[in-house]
């Protein structure tokens, strides 16, 4: 089986630049990175991810926004929301964003 491609959506570069090298060291991640909600639907156009991990807040287009684009399109793939955000009205949202 060949590496699974993750698209990493993260507007701090240097949490971004971590998580990247971690994932990859393990020699079973080809990871992507977005700095924002925008250029995340670019790269998962492009890039074809496995699975998707996105940030709630960020600049242009919002982690919340990203994902209900890509569920009109795909409900299948794998998302996961990287926040500090854990209020439950957050997290119904997340939820109900599939």
């Amino acid at each position: 089986m060949g590496k699974i491609k993750l698209l990493l959506v993260e507007d701090d570069a240097a949490f971004s630049f971590i998580i990247k090298g971690c994932l990859e060291l393990t020699g079973n991640y080809d990871v992507s990175i977005a700095s924002d909600g925008k250029e995340g639907l670019e790269k998962y156009a492009a890039f074809i991810p496995d699975i998707i991990v996105a940030d709630i807040e960020m600049p242009i287009m919002s982690g919340i926004e990203l994902v209900s684009v890509i569920r009109r399109k795909d409900t299948q793939i794998p998302i996961l929301f990287a926040s500090a955000r854990t209020s439950p009205k957050d997290l119904i949202e997340g939820y109900n964003l599939g």
